[in-house]
């Protein structure tokens, strides 16, 4: 019942999911205007890379930078996964996701 009631208060709209077939992203266009729903099958990632941008929708939340995560498929389509966490986490943060990324693009 609390589970229920909680998420209801707080739906997911915005999420990235990473399943054994690919990765994909829904987002909203005021978080990533060109890319706010992207699927890439993992045959299709070409490159990934890591940084640290100005995330104008974190405005809400308090924070104006956040950590991206950007996956580039061979086509061209570009998905991100912004996360935000204090800056001496955010390595060892990133590194897990790109592990877990790479782990199921084998």
């Amino acid at each position: 019942q609390f589970l229920i009631s909680t998420r209801d208060l707080f739906p997911r709209k915005y999420f990235t999911t990473l399943s054994s077939k690919g990765v994909s992203s829904h987002y909203s266009k005021l978080h990533f205007p060109f890319h706010s729903k992207v699927t890439l099958g993992w045959s299709d990632v070409e490159a990934t890379r890591v940084y640290r941008s100005l995330f104008p929708a974190g405005l809400i939340a308090g924070f104006l930078k956040a950590n991206i995560i950007e996956i580039t498929s061979k086509s061209g389509d570009i998905l991100k996964i912004p996360f935000h966490v204090p800056s001496d986490q955010a390595t060892s943060v990133a590194d897990t996701i790109l592990g877990l990324i790479k782990e199921k693009m084998k």
